[in-house]
């Protein structure tokens, strides 16, 4: 049987088939696939330089958003190739003997699709791990980690082997006696588990971020700054809504564009939301008074004619450590407990305060002054 000559799929009523000059969707796949895996890369390279080249230390996070870009690259490079064997075209306007073909890179394209999103998701939640070092917020952060990955993992096993037998995922000759996932039912929850890992990432930090001791415009800076992963939620939002009016339509090497499309959007907006918190050295040098946190910030304990008050220290945060891999080895110290002395007759009264001072040469480093104040009453009548 010569599957060159069967046409792949009827067409609607009143439209005539074009197996000669068919009207495709190449532009916009090259004009969407190259300029978002190339902006993306531009920041990732920007991010790559301010670690490397300016703080001189690198984590996994950056070689997840590394490895998150090249998985948009390949799924780019994958689409682009695909184009010969009918993506973006009407299925009516092909022959069978494309379609083999085309099934293969498109189910390569989504193992990489999730493959690359759990990259970039995994690389904003280990840099979320060098935010703090307390308890919750980190084990709140492995949790969401298992959850990508374990429905990552799902989604490349259903997506490249959801049929029985597994060559009736591509071979159309195959079908007939196949038992096979619910394509679009999976897809939907795919994209729900986005949706829901994308709001709690979302809202990990939001208090940690606004605990920090700097200026309120520091603060609101750098909730917009990892407020812009909403974006990537409204894209996994939007990704759901486009795909509803396909569930039921035929044409799915026509209507796989617009759902790669926005694939694509939500891989590389997400390694650029993962990489602008890591830039903050980088837009410092670029734009100081911003970005800088020098200088006393609103909560910075003050005493009548701008004097400092000694208080007990707390635990001081800014924005600083957040830039440098040993952000959270941060040492605390207990202010030392009252001494009291009955038998001395002396009354020893300590206050400390603690004041960090980072500058945009020493990332992460703090210096301590201790103040202590002894009184003794017995050496008043000396």
């Amino acid at each position: 049987m010569d599957l060159s000559k069967i046409p792949a799929a009827d067409p609607p009523p009143g439209v005539t088939p074009n197996f000669d000059n068919p009207e495709g969707s190449k532009f916009a796949i090259y004009s969407v696939s190259i300029a978002l895996c190339s902006s993306a890369t531009l920041v990732l390279l920007l991010r790559l330089y301010t670690r490397l080249f300016i703080l001189r230390i690198s984590g996994l996070d950056d070689w997840c958003c590394v490895m998150g870009q090249i998985c948009a690259w390949i799924f780019a490079i994958l689409s682009l190739i695909n184009i010969r064997n009918g993506y973006g075209y009407h299925v009516w306007d092909l022959t069978l003997d494309k379609i083999t073909p085309f099934k293969q890179y498109d189910l390569a394209e989504e193992g990489i699709y999730a493959l690359g999103v759990w990259f970039v998701k995994t690389s904003i939640l280990l840099f979320y791990l060098r935010l703090s070092p307390e308890k919750r917020f980190r084990q709140m952060t492995f949790v969401i980690m298992g959850f990508v990955a374990i429905y990552s993992l799902l989604s490349i096993f259903i997506f490249t082997m959801g049929c029985i037998p597994v060559q009736a995922m591509w071979d159309v000759t195959r079908m007939d006696g196949a038992k096979c996932a619910d394509a679009f039912d999976f897809v939907y929850a795919n994209a729900s588990f986005n949706v829901l890992s994308d709001i709690l990432t979302l809202v990990l930090p939001i208090k940690l971020c606004w605990s920090l001791q700097t200026t309120v415009r520091q603060r609101i800076l750098l909730m917009i700054v990892f407020g812009t992963g909403s974006f990537a939620c409204v894209v996994a939002v939007l990704r759901i809504v486009t795909m509803m009016p396909y569930i039921h339509s035929n044409d799915f090497t026509h209507f796989k564009v617009t759902l790669a499309n926005w694939c694509m959007i939500e891989i590389n907006v997400g390694i650029i939301c993962a990489s602008l918190p890591t830039m903050r050295p980088l837009l410092m040098r670029l734009f100081p008074r911003v970005f800088s946190t020098a200088g006393r910030s609103d909560n910075s304990p003050k005493g009548s004619g701008g004097s400092y008050s000694l208080k007990p220290k707390k635990k001081i945060r800014n924005w600083d450590h957040l830039t440098t891999v040993e952000g959270t080895q941060a040492t605390t110290h207990e202010p030392e407990p009252e001494q009291d002395n009955p038998s001395d007759s002396q009354h020893i009264v300590k206050t400390e305060y603690e004041q960090t001072e980072e500058s945009e040469d020493s990332q992460g480093i703090s210096k301590s002054t201790h103040y202590s104040v002894t009184y003794n009453p017995d050496r008043d009548h000396v």
